[in-house]
């Protein structure tokens, strides 16, 4: 077409190829020059900017404060699993949930969603275990709502026959018991949730589990009723016959990376463990059998020493590796002098047990000070084995720094779980009411409307009730 402006002349088309106008005079393109274009789109875009503006600040004509972003929407579950990612792979000992057991946690952030027992209950624990993280001191309100909101639906699970057999639903209780232990006003129900899980397993375990999910709940179960806790200090927990379905059940294998460090070591024997309860309540007729157990128990401490001394570097650098082997020693010393004390009182002449005893009240030491970095929420099973120690030891230098050692551990999980089952254990050593408080439950529990004096005796008598007097003679240690 014709691009001519002016009418009467031949526009540039036309005139370079030399041909007749067609259209002269009609325009049909206009270019704008650019720097007129800019001028109109920089006030368009003010415009704009303004208009903007206006709407969000109401016509002030002035842009909105920037604040911090706001987070996005999402599935509480996904937080919950975040929580559970983040403390697991936490590089804090002491913070980390490599002390609770790696091998159950672990599998718990893909198992959200499936189980409203088990969401509910991990929602209680991370929110605790978030408090136990702050600064402050206090319980926050908003995790024990999560707490009883997690028990009301625990209990629904287990009143419903289609849940009740699962094992999301068994960890999902597991867990709930755990969380007791931060939140415990009245530790008598400390002593249900130990008998709930007793009667579950014993319901739910009439043979070896084929699913390893609920071979490692049945173990972390298990490890918690005979290790040391709740089927010693609680003569109503029955571990018969349940139990022997899960003798052939080991410990399952810690991280790839640990394996071939572990697999020299000794490791928790159902069997055994499930033998001391009865040792204990039953000692001049088990003497035998004592005596078995506690050789049993020496051989594994020695092999645990030995290992410390060979590898302490190996030790200090695997943070899970270091925190399995620590727990296991204190177990072992815990129970070497129990078992020690008893067999002491047996056999009075026996100057071997009393050296025996002063090597495992040392080590007792030893072992608190290298697993200080563990606390609050590692070094499990240090607590039992300072507090036998402090109880039976007659050195006035060793048991003045052990009782240091308990005050060191007193804000710890560890010490936390041994007070619950320590206040109501009936025959509880007498030496254990010079730590003030060690009696602090009882002493409240007793004491509503009496004096100190009163609630003493009160306390003093409830050690007598329901057990033989054989018994309290020889539950002089944990």
């Amino acid at each position: 077409m014709c691009d001519s402006s002016q009418p009467g002349q031949q526009c540039s088309r036309c005139r370079t190829r030399n041909i007749p106008c067609v259209g002269v005079g009609q325009q049909r393109f206009k270019f704008k020059v650019q720097s007129s274009s800019s001028s109109t789109s920089g006030r368009s875009s003010h415009r704009n900017q303004q208009e903007v503006s206006t709407l969000f600040v109401g016509g002030h004509g002035s842009p909105p404060p920037l604040g911090s972003p706001k987070r996005p929407l999402g599935n509480p579950n996904n937080r919950i699993a975040e929580k559970l990612v983040y403390l697991l792979e936490s590089t804090h000992t002491g913070h980390s949930l490599q002390a609770f057991r790696p091998y159950l946690f672990d599998n718990l952030p893909r198992r959200l969603g499936y189980s409203a027992a088990l969401d509910a209950a991990l929602a209680a624990f991370t929110s605790l275990l978030e408090t136990q993280q702050s600064s402050y001191e206090q319980l926050n309100p908003r995790s024990l709502q999560l707490y009883v909101s997690g028990i009301k639906v625990l209990q629904r699970s287990l009143a419903n026959p289609t849940s009740r057999g699962e094992p999301n639903t068994l960890c999902a209780a597991h867990i709930i018991s755990e969380c007791y232990v931060w939140i415990a006003q009245d530790n008598s129900n400390a002593r249900r949730h130990s008998e709930g899980l007793s009667s579950l397993m014993s319901s739910l375990v009439h043979e070896k589990p084929k699913d390893s999910f609920l071979r490692s709940v049945c173990f972390a179960i298990t490890s918690n009723l005979v290790s040391l806790q709740d089927s010693i200090f609680n003569s109503d927990i029955q571990l018969s016959p349940w139990i022997q379905n899960l003798y052939d059940v080991h410990e399952p294998l810690p991280p790839s990376d640990d394996v071939q460090a572990t697999s020299h070591l000794p490791r928790f024997s159902v069997p055994l463990l499930a033998m001391i309860p009865d040792l204990i309540r039953h000692p001049k007729e088990n003497e035998a059998r004592i005596q078995w157990v506690y050789n049993s128990i020496l051989d594994r401490h020695l092999q645990m020493k030995v290992y410390f001394s060979a590898n302490k570097d190996k030790l200090s650098q695997n943070t899970y590796h270091g925190m399995l082997c620590n727990g296991q020693y204190g177990a072992y010393i815990a129970i070497g002098i129990t078992l020690n004390a008893i067999l002491r009182v047996l056999n009075p002449n026996n100057i071997l047990l009393a050296t025996e005893q002063s090597i495992f009240c040392g080590d007792a030491i030893i072992l608190a000070e290298r697993a200080k970095e563990e606390r609050p929420l590692a070094a499990h099973h240090v607590p039992q084995a300072i507090v036998s120690a402090w109880c039976v030891t007659g050195d006035s230098k060793t048991r003045e720094r052990l009782r240091q050692l308990i005050e060191d551990y007193r804000n710890t999980y560890a010490m936390a779980k041994l007070l619950q089952h320590i206040s109501y254990w009936q025959v509880a050593p007498t030496r254990l009411m010079e730590i003030p408080w060690f009696r602090l439950d009882c002493t409240k529990q007793n004491s509503q409307g009496a004096g100190d004096e009163t609630s003493m005796d009160r306390r003093t008598d409830r050690r007598t009730e329901g057990t033989s007097r054989e018994v309290q003679e020889f539950c002089c240690i944990l």
